[in-house]
């Protein structure tokens, strides 16, 4: 697969691995190697697809193809995935790697090509850029606001480091609109990072916390806000005060349905 091109965000040039010759060699060969358009292979008599944005590779084909040690491609691959920058879907013979938002910056030539009267006028194009890219910070920054408030609150209850995969970040943005859609329907306007941090702290179901993980937490959602509705899971957590307001809120509106 030689022929064409693929994009490269001037964003690269930001990340804290940019000096770091491997990681961003090994980031433009997946690029490289992603299908621009869905494709099909048979394995054990079964038809795989494999989607736009995707490719099927091993750790040893990656270095073989990179000149990049093995243990350095499984090193790099974490850290990309830890970034969401890739997904991967691990078998013992393959894995699939998938480069997460290939569609927002590898847009196909047919596109690229639209004429000229489908474009905005000049006038508006810096207004409407200036404000994607300040609701696309405003969704990271809130992002990052609500993963570092879960790994505090996962090391304070383990003890350990939490490892957080692409199926974390997807359900955590599930989670955050959930928690959105919450607030709003309470019609209260609050900090979303305490209302998350109220809301991890006044869990004290023995199995969530046994088995404590942002999926987890994200599926009992509705469970663990059914409990706070009936005021009896913030006994016992210090910091779940900060949930209190919101709670009394969502008592009243129960006590209104009924």
């Amino acid at each position: 697969m030689t022929n064409g091109w693929v994009k490269i965000h001037r964003k690269l040039i930001e990340k804290g691995y940019y000096k770091k010759s491997k990681y961003v060699h090994l980031w433009i060969h997946i690029l490289l190697k992603a299908n621009h358009k869905e494709k099909e292979f048979l394995w054990n008599d079964k038809l795989v697809k494999i989607k736009r944005g995707q490719f099927l590779t091993g750790r040893k084909q990656l270095a073989e193809e990179t000149g990049i040690n093995e243990s350095s491609i499984e090193r790099i691959l974490k850290m990309l995935e830890n970034e969401h920058q890739i997904e991967q879907q691990k078998t013992n013979l393959f894995r699939i790697i998938t480069v997460v938002k290939y569609d927002l910056y590898q847009v196909s030539e047919q596109q690229s090509e639209q004429p000229v009267n489908n474009k905005r006028t000049t006038s508006e194009q810096p207004v409407n850029t200036n404000k994607n890219d300040k609701n696309e910070n405003n969704d990271k920054n809130c992002f990052t606001e609500m993963k570092n408030t879960f790994l505090t609150y996962y090391k304070k209850k383990k003890d350990l480091d939490y490892y957080f995969t692409g199926k974390d970040a997807g359900c955590l943005k599930q989670l955050t609109n959930k928690l959105k859609s919450t607030l709003k329907s309470v019609g209260k306007e609050a900090n979303l990072t305490d209302t998350f941090t109220g809301f991890l702290n006044a869990i004290n179901d023995e199995w969530i916390i046994e088995n404590l993980s942002i999926p987890i937490i994200n599926s009992k959602y509705n469970e663990i806000l059914a409990k706070i509705r009936q005021g009896g899971s913030t006994k016992g957590y210090t910091g779940a005060d900060k949930f209190e307001k919101v709670k009394g809120l969502l008592r009243e509106r129960s006590r209104a349905n009924n």
